[in-house]
């Protein structure tokens, strides 16, 4: 929950998670922009130097103040105009999976390196390690798992390994994971999504 004014146990959470985290993602719209706890957690990540990708969530807003200085020259996502989100999803998913390999290769600590392999979970190296596959082979793997009505709708998504790397990430919310599968890429029978989903952690266990 967002409040206006954190203390104690709220902003310790807040703390650990910007320390723990590869790439912070900052949802940009009016009301981010007036939250304090929401300010709070920015400049904390900017403090911490860590990679902040801001997503543009409402239409016509233009950052002031403390956001727009922010964000500054930054590469953002305008999610803004829902006819939009199918072109820009798999750009943010190939940058969400770009920082966890970065985070990975150079976090020192423990409690780092956990948080980075659940970025990016594969460890096989060569042509065998998905991340590295074109979108023709993830046009193979989706005939192999009975998924290959589908293969029109990745290819016009450029749907390459990487991008397939970052879906993996977002399969740990089930319920955007979905919506994403339905509306996105057309998978309108739940059986389907649920078999990919699976197959896509079988992948890369």
């Amino acid at each position: 929950m967002d409040v206006d004014h954190m203390s104690g146990s709220t902003l310790e959470a807040m703390a650990m998670a910007v320390e723990g985290s590869a790439v912070v993602l900052i949802c940009v719209s009016k009301k981010y922009k007036e939250s304090q706890a929401c300010r709070t957690e920015a400049e904390y990540a900017f403090q911490q130097r860590k990679k902040i990708i801001p997503v543009v969530m409402e239409s016509g807003f233009k950052p002031t103040g403390w956001l727009g200085a922010l964000m500054g020259t930054r590469l953002y996502f305008d999610m803004s105009d829902a006819r939009r989100i199918p072109a820009k999803m798999p750009h943010l998913m190939k940058e969400l999976a770009d920082s966890g390999k970065i985070f990975k290769a150079t976090s020192s600590l423990d409690l780092d390196e956990r948080v980075a392999e659940d970025v990016k979970p594969s460890s096989r190296m060569g042509s065998d390690n998905p991340d590295n596959w074109s979108s023709l082979e993830v046009e193979d793997w989706l005939k192999k798992i009975r998924c290959a009505d589908f293969c029109d709708s990745f290819r016009s998504k450029d749907m390459d390994g990487m991008a397939l790397c970052g879906m993996l990430r977002m399969s740990s919310d089930s319920r955007l994971m979905h919506e994403v599968l339905e509306r996105e890429f057309g998978m309108k029978v739940l059986g389907q999504r649920l078999r990919l989903i699976e197959e896509l952690h079988r992948l890369y266990a």
